[in-house]
């Protein structure tokens, strides 16, 4: 698998897939790391695509990108691919990893 670069603009360390994971409750999370969640949403926001990948590698995707997957599989022709059923978690669930790993 594809790892990112450390990175020197928010100090984040190197991308080490699942062992890199960590999950606070939003309150309990220590305040250099919100404040780096909070650097690395706004660059998620700011930032198009391929100026993401030129500064933090090819794992890099934008907010629009998990919008607009929530919103295809929501808005479906075949109907809500994302909700109201079995699916529900496996769709949000690889939602929240494929973020995870953006970030």
């Amino acid at each position: 698998s594809e790892e990112s670069p450390d990175c020197n603009r928010c100090k984040m360390k190197k991308n080490k897939g699942d062992r890199g994971r960590r999950r606070y409750e939003v309150r309990d999370m220590p305040k250099e790391e919100w404040e780096t969640y909070v650097f690395v949403l706004n660059e998620m926001n700011s930032l198009s695509l391929e100026e993401g990948r030129n500064l933090y590698g090819p794992l890099f995707k934008t907010m629009d990108y998990f919008t607009v997957q929530h919103s295809v599989a929501h808005t479906s022709v075949r109907g809500d691919q994302g909700h109201f059923g079995a699916h529900l978690m496996s769709f949000h669930g690889v939602l929240t990893l494929a973020f995870e790993t953006t970030i």
